[in-house]
Formats: structure tokens, sequence, C-alpha cells
């Protein structure tokens, strides 16, 4: 037996019997290891405190009557061998009677957490500062073959406050007949800070702001399941991470959300004023209506999500998990016309001219990764962007992964230039960027090239800043020479053709332009008096270093002459 005293008194009267028994400080680690080994904890669990029971049972000759109750277990601590489950010096009450009626065992209890703090990989509890405490009544037939807790009350001091009816089948293995369990509106920010957060300290879930009402209720009855919630004013954000900018935010959200298994779908919603996408992409107010069972999410109505000065069309947004390789996503949609002025300015980017729209046909999410199946079409500078092969890896994690084939038609080069300093060229740009491949958005290999249209016959002209430009990314020599003859007379020039390509591999880029030159190649190709032909020799050149030039270039312009 467990170290410790027990007092035990013994009554009789006729055809009737009562035992008091009562025990001063039991040991709880001595208590464990009495216990049969298949009801004891796996591994080496270390535990402390102890233990003062009371008991008071009343019975007859042929039968135990009443059962009375109280339990303190006093500075119990515990730890299990991996250090995940822990608690410190908690105090325990348990109190409770019950009484033999009609072939069945019905009674009350109560239970009372006070004092310490419980740790586990799923919550954290602080009794000290916020008190758990539970009561319910219940019953058991007289073979132990049903449970049933009624009336029953979880209750978080001043944060959580719970009710629940359950009967369970303790036939075979434990299993549940019903479940009915609700909550009142709590606030979701006090439950994170309080039971939650110290959990995930460190996690991407660990740094959240949170504000807002909720409520939830769970029904199971015949192996059928409803859940729902109602959100009231909730507002989220994540912090700053590890120096991460925010990733994402929502202000106002609304909204009644229903989860069955088993019962048919039943109509959902969820509404907000406003919220935000990575830093600076602002949302707009919206809807979306859809419905959610076991493993499928289907939207009921088209969305329409502003973003910027545009908005997300949403036509279709379906998740399937009914062949338990985890959900496949299916998307259709498209952008209305997002200024490029407010995008970049969003992104902090240099600042962009132009709209952005796009189509968004057959986007599928399965495993983290991203496809599109087809074409993602993008307009911008009044030409085409088709995106082909598209996938993206690890999308919202810490090193996204993206490869994609890119083709370019009948960009306006002239608007182009001008967003990016980069001096003025009239005319359309064709071109393709094949086999792209960026890993933490940063480029690391594809195919390009771009060129003028062999059909464009829009007007050719070419200024001087833009001559001095080209002619630094093909190491032609020529840059700031115009000037120092009577061409620096012209402000612009006219031009047959132009083109530049870049083969990325290993950080380093292989060039090539419009056509072979006697020595090296055309980066452009002059056309009419006066004419000028701008010819690359550089064959190789290190990317970082391109990447810088032309970053200067979009800052400063054309590089100063002397």
């Amino acid at each position: 037996m467990a170290r410790g005293k027990l007092d035990l008194t013994l009554s009789t009267g006729k055809n009737r019997w009562k035992i008091d028994l009562q025990g001063k400080k039991i040991d709880i680690q001595a208590l464990i290891k009495w216990l049969p080994l298949e009801i004891r904890p796996k591994g080496e669990w270390i535990y402390s405190g102890y233990l003062d029971p009371e008991f008071h049972l009343t019975g007859n000759a042929a039968q135990l009557k009443q059962v009375r109750w109280l339990l303190k277990l006093n500075d119990f601590s515990f730890s299990d061998p991996d250090a995940a489950y822990l608690a410190e010096k908690v105090t325990l009450k348990s109190q409770g009677s019950a009484e033999f009626k009609r072939a069945a065992w019905r009674g009350e209890m109560d239970l009372a957490l006070l004092n310490g703090e419980v740790l586990t990989p799923f919550f954290y509890l602080n009794p000290s500062s916020s008190p758990f405490y539970a009561s319910t009544d219940f019953s058991v037939d007289d073979g132990f073959g049903s449970l049933s807790l009624t009336q029953s009350r979880w209750l978080l001091e001043g944060i959580l406050d719970v009710s629940s009816d359950i009967s369970l089948d303790l036939q075979h293995s434990p299993s549940i007949r019903s479940l009915h369990l609700a909550t009142k509106t709590f606030d979701v920010g006090k439950v994170y800070q309080e039971y939650l957060q110290p959990v995930f300290i460190g996690t991407s879930w660990g740094d959240f702001v949170l504000d807002g009402g909720l409520d939830l209720s769970l029904k199971v009855k015949d192996d059928k399941t409803l859940f729902s919630a109602n959100l009231h004013n909730i507002d989220w954000d994540d912090s700053v991470i590890s120096g991460q900018p925010r990733r994402i935010g929502i202000k106002g959200l609304n909204g009644q959300l229903y989860w069955t298994q088993g019962y048919l779908p039943k109509d959902s919603w969820l509404s907000w004023r406003g919220g935000h996408l990575l830093e600076n992409i602002t949302l707009g107010a919206s809807r979306i209506d859809f419905q959610l069972d076991e493993r499928q999410f289907r939207l009921t109505r088209q969305a329409r999500l502003p973003l910027l000065d545009g908005a997300l069309l949403i036509d279709r947004l379906d998740a399937d998990d009914t062949n338990g390789e985890g959900p496949q996503i299916k998307f259709d949609g498209m952008l209305t016309p997002v200024s490029m002025k407010v995008l970049s300015q969003a992104l902090d980017w240099p600042e962009l001219s132009g709209t952005l729209s796009g189509m968004l046909p057959g986007l599928t999410l399965q495993d983290g990764v991203v496809r599109v199946d087809g074409i993602l079409l993008v307009r911008i500078f009044d030409g085409d962007i088709l995106f082909k092969d598209l996938r993206l890896e690890s999308l919202f994690g810490v090193y996204p992964l993206v490869r994609a084939n890119v083709e370019i038609s009948k960009l306006d080069l002239e608007t182009l230039t001008r967003t990016f300093s980069f001096g003025k060229i009239t005319g359309r740009l064709d071109g393709y960027i094949h086999d792209l491949e960026l890993e933490d958005w940063l480029p690391v290999a594809f195919d390009a090239h771009f060129h003028t249209p062999e059909d464009d016959d829009s007007r050719h002209r070419i200024s001087q800043q833009a001559v001095d430009n080209i002619s630094n990314l093909g190491g032609s020599g020529m840059s700031g020479a115009l000037a120092r003859t009577f061409l620096g007379f012209f402000d612009e020039f006219g031009y047959r053709r132009l083109g530049i390509g870049c083969r990325l591999e290993e950080g380093m880029c292989e060039m090539s332009g419009a056509g072979s030159a006697k020595q090296g190649y055309y980066l452009v190709e002059g056309a009419g008096i006066p004419r000028i032909d701008i010819v690359g020799f550089n064959r190789k050149a290190d990317w970082n270093q391109l990447v810088e030039q032309l970053r200067q270039m979009s800052v400063a312009g054309a590089p100063e002459v002397r």
C-alpha cells in the first residue's frame, strides 16, 4: 500500500452497515506504483504530491447503496519521459456522491483545479490565475455497460464556460452514443493568450493578435456529427515573427459556419470588413457562401474579393479529401484590373505603370503544391503574358519554389521603359522565359529571350539614354560615346529590330541578342539616318552583377556622360 495513514470506522445497524475511510497524506509516487500495470501511464513518469482521500460507504447485506467522497490532491507534480507533459504544484479537489437506484448508480460530482501550472503540447493551464471548475450529474447502469454525464459544466473562471451532455457505451471499447456540447460566447483573444500562445511560442502560430467573440456547438448521435461556430466581429492579424513581414490579417470577421458528418451539408457564410495579404496588399469588405462537410468544401455562389483597386472573382472553389490522400483544391476565377502603380507601392517595387489582370483557369492545390492546369493569362503593359506549366511548392513556407514557362506577346515598350526609367523605346516586344525556376522568389535557372516581333508595324524609336543602357548590358563599349560625336545632337534613333537573351545556369548568364553580327551579336539593329547598331560582345555575365546594373538603371536612369 502507498505510504500514508488510513483511519477506518465501521458501524452496523439492523440490516445496514456504514464504513468511513479517511487517509492522511498518501504519497502519490507510491500510490501509482501500487496500481496494476495495465492502467499505469507508459514509460518512466515522475510524480510527486500527496492525496488526502475521504470515503463514506453505506449498504446492506445484499448491496452497496451509497458512496460519498472527498479527494484532495496537494502539491501534485508530474513529468513524462520526454518532458512534453508537465505539471507543477497543482491542487486538485473532487467531491461527490452516488446512490444505487432502479438498477443504476446515480449521483453528482464536481472538480476544482487550483494553484500550480499544467503544460502539454496542446494547451497551457495556469489555475493560479484562472481556476478550472467542472461539475456533472451522472448515471452508470448496474453492469457498467453505459455511462451518462448530464447537466455538465466546465468553467475556466472569467474566460470560458462550456455545458455538455454525453452518453457513452462502455461495453467493449468506450464509444460515444450521443453528445451535445455548447459554449457561451467567449473572447478568442483571451483564450489564445492564456491557453494556446505559451505552447506555440517560437512557431508560426506563436505571435497572433486576436480579438472578438466566438461560440461553438457540437452534436454527435448515431455516428452523425454537426459542428457549428458563430463568429462575432473577430480581428485576426499575425505580428512580425522573427523579422519576417506580416502575412495575413482580417478585420470584422463575422459568420455562421457548419461542418457535418453523416448529415446533409448546411449553408455557411463568412464576411469581413477588410484586411491585408503580406504587408500592404489591402483586402476590401466581402462575403463568401459555402458548404462544408466531412471531406468536402464547396463555394455555393460567386465570391468577389476586393484586392487593392481591383478584385478577385472566384467562380469555383472546391476542396475534396474523399480519397484520403490529403485535400485537393480546385479553383477557377479571374483578377479584374489592378493598377500596377498601386501594386508596386504595396510590394515596395519600382513604380510600374499599366494594369494587372488575368484569368485563373483550373488551378489546383494538393500536397502543398499549386498547379495551373491550362494557361494563366496576365494583361500588363498593353500586352499579354502567358504562364504555362505553373507549379508552386511551399507557397507560404519559408522556402517557396516556383517553376513555369512564360510566353510574352506584344508588350508596349514605351510604357515598359518609362516605368523603369530605362530610356524611351517605342515599339512592341515578344519573348519567352522557358524552364523558369525560382527559389525563395529569386531566379536560379531559366532560358529567356526578348525581341521585336516580326510583324510589328509600330513606330520603332530608341532614345540616347536607352542606347547607353543597352550598351552597358551587352558590354559593347559604346556607352556614352554618342554624346561625344555629332550623334549627340540626336535625341532618338530609328531601329529595325532589337533583342536580348539570357540563359541562366549556376549564377552565370549566357548572353545573346537579336541576331549574329560580324563580331558578337546585335542588341539593336539600326534603321534610317542616322543609323546606329549596338553590338554585344560579352557572352558570359554574372547574374547578380547584371541584376544590380538593371536596378541602378531603373533608379538613376542613364549613366553620367563626362
